[in-house]
């Protein structure tokens, strides 16, 4: 009896922590990408201060998720049909590529500041202007012979 609880209690404990993971993983994630906008506007370092701190949260929960996720499959594994298989491999591979994406993400540097990008243009489009220019005052008048 009181190993049944037991076993009952263990049950309420993986499901819960890994639901309770799972929330905080894919919920933050969602929760971030719509605070987005408003996060930008409020300075160019903003968003990734935000991403830092929700990293603080994001990996101890995905690390939990992984880990309640390999106890279920340990606990619940014996006896499954083939569909149930399927579902698993499918089921760790998004996790799997989730979690490499955020990483990767993470990891990536910085985007380009638009303005740095805008004026990156102007300065070709300059130097382009200039060539075009220069080419065109040594290019003799137009009708006119170059031989004297």
């Amino acid at each position: 009896m009181i190993i049944a609880q037991l076993a009952t209690a263990a049950t309420a404990v993986r499901l819960t922590l890994h639901v309770l993971a799972a929330s905080v993983w894919v919920g933050g994630q969602l929760v971030v990408a719509g605070l987005l906008p408003t996060i930008r506007s409020l300075g160019p370092d903003a968003a990734k201060k935000i991403a830092q701190a929700f990293g603080r949260l994001q990996w101890p929960a995905y690390a939990v998720l992984v880990l309640t996720g390999l106890w279920n499959v340990s606990v619940t594994r014996k006896g499954q049909g083939s569909a149930w298989q399927v579902v698993l491999g499918v089921k760790i591979t998004v996790v799997a590529l989730a979690g490499l994406a955020a990483f990767l993400l993470d990891a990536a540097p910085p985007p380009v500041n638009i303005d740095d990008a805008v004026l990156t243009a102007q300065i070709i489009e300059a130097a382009q202007a200039s060539a075009r220019a220069g080419a065109a005052e040594s290019l003799p008048p137009a009708g006119r012979d170059s031989e004297p």
